[in-house]
């Protein structure tokens, strides 16, 4: 198997964070990050 520079396996993600998904302090809630990660890899 060969490898890949980053450059070729990088990708990128983006998603509207909306009220239920942070805390009242309004930092995003790390279970909604962990399953973006999830869904990126």
């Amino acid at each position: 198997m060969q490898g890949k520079r980053i450059k070729e396996s990088s990708i990128l993600l983006a998603q509207v964070m909306n009220p239920q998904d942070a805390n009242p302090a309004g930092n995003v809630h790390g279970g909604v990050i962990m399953k973006l990660i999830d869904t990126a890899a």
